[in-house]
């Protein structure tokens, strides 16, 4: 009799804990990037506010989402971003659309000729409201036509459903 409440005990206390471990992700106001310039090969580190804007010539970032795992977790960052670009003389054009995670960045790489973007922590920092974009203009850009710099790249990408 005993063993069996102990048993009992045993599988709530494991059912606890295993809905405790997925907690769910932290938003945060901004995320800590590096961006390299191929041609230079200067690296520098950025801070993106989401809603903010990243420009280096004709490339243009704007992060949308940044999320984190909690502490107790395995770290882990999400960003979800958006990158045009200009290049060519032609109009301005969007060449990535989604995800990208800190630990594994070739999984949904930006490819770019000249630029090369990669997520390193979502943080909260102080964010001058002055520097984010109006959500009139991140509409007009949600309307830009997606374009691939590679063949081998789709050239109709969606925006996932955040959960």
């Amino acid at each position: 009799m005993k063993k069996n409440n102990i048993m009992a005990i045993a599988a709530v206390a494991t059912l606890v804990y295993g809905v405790s471990a997925s907690a769910a992700e932290i938003s945060t106001n901004a995320a800590l990037m590096q961006a390299m310039d191929k041609v230079t090969g200067r690296v520098n580190k950025i801070i993106v506010p989401v809603k903010g804007e990243a420009s280096f010539g004709d490339f243009s970032l704007v992060l949308r989402s940044c999320k984190k795992r909690p502490a107790e977790e395995t770290p882990e960052n999400f960003a979800f971003i958006d990158v045009t670009d200009k290049s060519f003389g032609a109009e301005e054009y969007n060449i990535f659309r989604g995800w990208i995670v800190s630990s594994t960045p070739g999984i949904n790489a930006i490819e770019h000729p000249i630029y090369d973007v990669w997520l390193l922590e979502c943080i909260d920092t102080k964010v001058d409201k002055k520097e984010l974009l109006s959500d009139e203009t991140l509409a007009e850009r949600d309307k830009l036509p997606t374009k691939s710099l590679f063949a081998s790249q789709k050239d109709d990408v969606t925006e996932p459903e955040e959960t």
